[in-house]
C-alpha cells in the first residue's frame, strides 16, 4: 500500500523532517518537535496517485495531540519520517479512530459516492493549514506561526491545485485559507464544532459544491480534446 503523496508534494512537505527551522525560529515555544512522543509535522494525506488525478483539496486546522502508539524515531530519514506519518493518518481515517475521522469519511462519501476509501484517496489531497499540533489542543495558534507555516509548505501545496474546488473545514483553516479563489467552506469535523446542528449540512452542501465543480472540470476537459 503506498502512503505517501505524489513526488511534488513530497518534495515541498520533506523539510519539515529535517527537522523543520520554525522550531528553532518563529514556531519556538509554539510547535514541538518531539518525535517520541509523536510531535512531528503531521495530518497530511492522500494524492497517492498522480498530479493528474487528484479533485479535491480538504484543509483541516492541525493536527490534534499524538494518539500515544504514534511515536517517531529521530533517526530515521525523512523519508521514513513522512511516510510512516501518512500511514498512520491513513489508517485513523480509514478506521474511523474517533468522531472526527468517521466525519471526514462520511464528506470523502457524499465526494466520491460508490469508491472504496484507497480510490478517494488517490482523488484527495488532505492537509493541515498548519502542520504542527497546537499549544493547546483546538486553542489557537499565534498568527506568525501560521503565516511561518503557510509560506513555508501551504502555499507552495496549493499551487499544485489551482482550479480544483478547495474545502476549508471550521474557522481556523478558512482564515488561513482565505486567498484562495472560490474557497469552499463548511463546520469543523471536530467537536465541538461538529456537534452544531449546522455542522452536516454544511459538510453535505460543501461536498455537493465539489463535486459540481469536478464535473464541470471534467466536462470542459472533455470538450477541448
Amino acid at each position: 500500500m503506498k502512503y505517501t503523496p505524489i513526488k511534488e508534494l513530497t518534495n515541498i512537505l520533506l523539510p519539515a523532517y529535517a527537522p523543520c527551522p520554525g522550531f528553532k525560529g518563529t514556531c519556538k515555544g509554539i510547535a514541538k518537535w518531539e518525535p517520541r512522543n509523536g510531535y512531528v509535522p503531521i495530518g497530511f494525506v492522500g494524492a497517492t496517485s498522480s498530479l493528474k488525478e487528484v479533485q479535491v483539496v480538504i484543509l483541516l486546522a492541525e493536527p490534534g495531540d499524538p494518539y500515544g502508539q504514534d511515536t517517531f524515531s529521530p533517526t530515521d530519514s525523512l523519508q521514513v519520517l513522512l511516510r510512516q506519518g501518512c500511514r498512520n493518518t491513513f489508517n485513523h481515517h480509514k478506521n474511523g479512530k474517533d468522531l472526527f475521522h468517521r466525519n471526514l469519511r462520511l464528506l470523502l462519501d457524499w465526494i466520491f459516492p460508490g469508491l472504496q476509501f484507497e480510490e478517494q484517496m488517490k482523488r484527495t489531497w488532505l492537509t493541515e493549514t498548519y502542520l504542527c499540533s497546537a499549544p493547546q489542543e483546538g486553542g489557537n495558534v499565534p498568527s506568525r506561526a501560521e503565516r511561518e507555516c503557510a509560506d513555508r509548505y501551504l502555499k507552495p501545496q496549493l499551487a499544485l491545485f489551482k482550479g480544483l474546488p478547495v474545502i476549508a473545514l471550521g474557522n481556523k483553516a478558512q482564515k488561513r485559507a482565505k486567498d484562495v479563489p472560490d474557497l469552499i467552506k463548511a463546520r469543523s469535523l471536530a467537536p465541538p464544532g461538529c456537534n452544531h446542528k449546522a455542522a452536516r449540512p454544511s459538510w453535505e452542501a460543501a461536498a455537493k459544491q465539489a463535486r459540481r465543480m469536478i464535473t464541470a472540470r471534467a466536462d470542459m476537459r472533455r470538450r477541448s480534446t
